[in-house]
């Protein structure tokens, strides 16, 4: 009777997202970055990861395992193929390329969370992502938004420059009209007419003229 049967324990089972990750790792060996070498994650910043992921597993209870389950093997891909596809799109695609670790500890957590364990008469043992990557459209998305921002900032800090020579000019006419507000008229007009003189006294092209027949006298 399988009511007799008191526990099995299978270690060191492995199961891959996706179902075919070996065969199309297989494919790609001499150009792992031509081709997918496991399924396409759409991330919440809007770019396309490229990877797999690895959980090593007991099978604990061999009677929830295959018999309860009609179809274990099967049944068990496709709950973790949906656990890790849902957990991977919440994510970000620098968190997924970067923080590996911290991926494969998030995920594990979410697996001993979910009823899979209880479903399948399973234990988890580990998670571990698989050589994530950008796709190729992503990277050459990724090289065209950068070389876009680097424009952009190129543009921003040209137009910050303008500004900035516009509000020295600005502040120095001011203090120039500041320091003007306290001087005399009287030297103001003497100030204005040596400026006028020393700009034409060299040119032969000027004609003086010289008011009532006298003559022209600068005083201060």
């Amino acid at each position: 009777m399988l009511t007799e049967v008191v526990k099995y324990s299978v270690v060191n089972n492995n199961i891959y997202f996706p179902s075919d990750y070996l065969e199309l790792e297989s494919k790609f060996k001499g150009d792992t970055q031509a081709g997918a070498i496991g399924s396409d994650i759409k991330t919440t910043d809007d770019k396309v990861v490229d990877t797999g992921a690895v959980m090593s597993f007991e099978i604990v209870d061999l009677i929830q395992f295959g018999v309860k389950n009609t179809n274990p093997q099967e049944q068990l891909q496709k709950a973790y193929d949906s656990a890790v596809f849902n957990y991977l799109q919440s994510q970000s695609s620098e968190k997924i390329t970067t923080q590996i670790t911290d991926i494969n500890s998030e995920l594990y957590q979410k697996l001993k969370e979910s009823k899979i364990e209880e479903q399948f008469g399973i234990k988890v043992n580990s998670v571990s992502l698989l050589r994530p990557t950008f796709t190729k459209i992503a990277l050459d998305a990724l090289a065209e938004k950068q070389a876009i921002q680097a424009k952009s900032e190129g543009e921003l800090n040209a137009a910050k420059n303008r500004a900035a020579a516009i509000e020295t000019i600005a502040q120095a006419q001011k203090n120039q009209a500041d320091i003007l507000k306290n001087v005399p008229q009287e030297q103001l007009d003497f100030n204005a007419k040596l400026a006028l003189y020393d700009t034409l006294k060299g040119n032969q092209n000027v004609i003086w003229v010289i008011p009532s027949g006298q003559p022209v006298v600068l005083t201060k």
